[in-house]
């Protein structure tokens, strides 16, 4: 069976090279494109053989618990964190960006594409301890400016909050108590619509694999 992580925005494959090491049949999905319909393209292939675990990360969740709606039988179990099922708020759901700011990022990642990233970066990786290392390897990626596009447009656009209790398939969601791009409270509430669903807080932001990488492998592969 084939365990598949789906990335998060403006990433790169080389921030789960231990996670791949240390689980087998470990896919990285590529996401030069940052958009559903890439992400969708690769899953559907991977998915032929038979059912596959998924690990979602920050938009990487939002694609994976998507894709799972589309393709029930074809899942057999998610792993999700930094996790959201609705990324910016609404009058009904309060506990995520404003609008108005991902927008303005939009705009001015065209503009000051390496200090959009650069603030971007250091607020997902607040709690990673090679930080710097981290953001200067991922600057020196190259992104294009579509793909940074696509990825915001898709943050912006996909909401699966009515969608959750349609997921049947075994998920546990790990989160950080100190997370500011994905609260806790849009773990809860992911937790509370799938039914066969299980929640841990963990002490930390938004990357539970590199902040805590042997027992975020560890809880994996044991879920698998």
């Amino acid at each position: 069976m084939k365990n598949i992580i789906i990335q998060g925005f403006a990433s790169n494959e080389f921030l789960f090279e231990k996670i791949k090491k240390n689980i087998p049949n470990c896919i990285v999905l590529k996401n030069e494109q940052s958009s559903y319909k890439e992400a969708k393209y690769s899953l559907d292939y991977y998915s032929t053989e038979g059912k596959i675990n998924i690990f979602g990360w920050s938009l990487g969740s939002l694609f994976a618990l998507k894709w799972t709606t589309e393709n029930p039988s074809k899942v057999n179990s998610l792993f999700l964190t930094g996790a959201t099922a609705r990324f910016t708020q609404t009058n009904e759901y309060e506990n995520g960006i404003l609008l108005e700011n991902l927008l303005r990022m939009k705009r001015m990642i065209k503009i000051r594409t390496k200090q959009v990233l650069t603030d971007f970066y250091k607020n997902i990786f607040e709690f990673v301890k090679n930080k710097e290392q981290i953001i200067n390897s991922l600057l020196e990626t190259t992104i294009s400016d579509q793909s940074l596009e696509n990825g915001l447009s898709e943050l912006i656009e996909i909401d699966l909050l009515k969608q959750l209790s349609d997921i049947k398939v075994k998920t546990a969601i790990f989160q950080g108590a100190r997370d500011n791009t994905t609260p806790l409270y849009g773990a809860e509430i992911i937790r509370n619509k799938i039914k066969n669903s299980t929640l841990k807080v963990y002490n930390g932001g938004h990357c539970y694999f590199l902040e805590y990488p042997d027992e975020c492998i560890e809880n994996w592969r044991n879920f698998i």
